[in-house]
Parts: C-alpha cells; sequence; structure tokens
C-alpha cells in the first residue's frame, strides 16, 4: 500500500485547496513495474489484483450494501412465488433443478 500511496501522492492536484485525485488516476496508467518492485515480494500482476479489490471495494463501500439488499429482497420474493406456484406439500417433493432454473 506504502507504494501506491507514493504513486498517488505524486498525481494529486493541490491547486484548488487539498489534495485531489482523479478517480481515473487511481487505477490507469499507473507503473505496476515500478510499485511490485518497490513491494519485493509481488509480481506486478499481483499487485495490480490486489490493489483492484482493494479500489472496488473503496469505492463501493455504502453503495453495494443497500443495493445487495435489495437484491437479496427481490430474489427472496421471486424464490417464494416460483415455491408457491409448485404448490407441493413436502419440501421433499421440489424439483430443486427446475426451481433453480426458473429463478435463474
Amino acid at each position: 500500500m506504502d507504494a501506491m500511496q507514493d504513486h498517488l501522492t505524486g498525481q494529486a492536484d493541490t491547486s484548488d485547496g487539498p489534495a485531489t485525485i482523479r478517480k481515473d488516476k487511481m487505477y490507469r496508467e499507473v507503473p505496476w513495474k515500478a510499485v511490485s518492485e518497490r513491494v519485493k515480494t509481488r509480481h506486478w500482476s499481483q499487485c495490480r489484483t490486489k490493489w483492484m479489490e482493494v479500489l472496488t471495494q473503496k469505492m463501493d463501500h455504502g453503495k453495494t450494501s443497500s443495493a445487495k439488499r435489495v437484491k437479496s429482497q427481490e430474489i427472496k420474493v421471486h424464490l417464494i412465488k416460483e415455491l408457491c406456484e409448485l404448490q407441493v406439500e413436502d419440501r421433499a417433493d421440489i424439483n430443486w433443478k427446475e426451481l433453480a432454473f426458473k429463478i435463474g
């Protein structure tokens, strides 16, 4: 993370008050070989993969949790509707492959 911090510090725009970095500069044109040389224990592709995971998690923080909850609720409602349409009395009678196909 220190290697990325050093790189991004050089990319920061300080002309209008606090330092800011455009979102695309956080993942485009990053010198991955230089980053991996600074890290010393990782290949450049591993550094890139790890950074993209961290960055995605940070950028999605707050948004994905509510979006995932809504999607989860939609899936549950869809599952319940499909189960009701099957009109089975015992869960042993459910054709799970067919149900999985229906709900996607």
